[in-house]
């Protein structure tokens, strides 16, 4: 009977904490205890550059500096470039 009563008591205890931590989780209270003891962290910038030289293309480039030939649309999004042919030599495109 003892035992009964124990396991009675643990698994009334057991609903109790899940009940707890389910409405905790769901109202934000402990997400916002941890940001707030968080230090805000500085952003770095994590732009990389590239000049283009005589007769590279951003076929080229794309190949070099992102590993596959076949993302230089990427470059061209990245750049604001109304046509992938129009870039010059000399000039400083965004890669990353």
């Amino acid at each position: 009977m003892i035992g009964f009563l124990t396991l009675s008591l643990l698994l009334m205890f057991f609903v109790y904490l899940s009940f707890f931590y389910y409405h905790q989780a769901q109202t934000g209270s402990m997400a916002n205890k941890s940001k707030k003891e968080e230090s805000p962290t500085p952003t770095v910038s994590t732009e990389k550059y590239y000049q283009l030289k005589n007769g590279e293309s951003l076929w080229d480039v794309a190949e070099k500096e992102l590993g596959n030939p076949y993302l230089y649309p990427t470059l061209v999004e990245l750049n604001n470039l109304s046509s992938p042919d129009m870039v010059e030599p000399g000039a400083k495109i965004r890669v990353k």
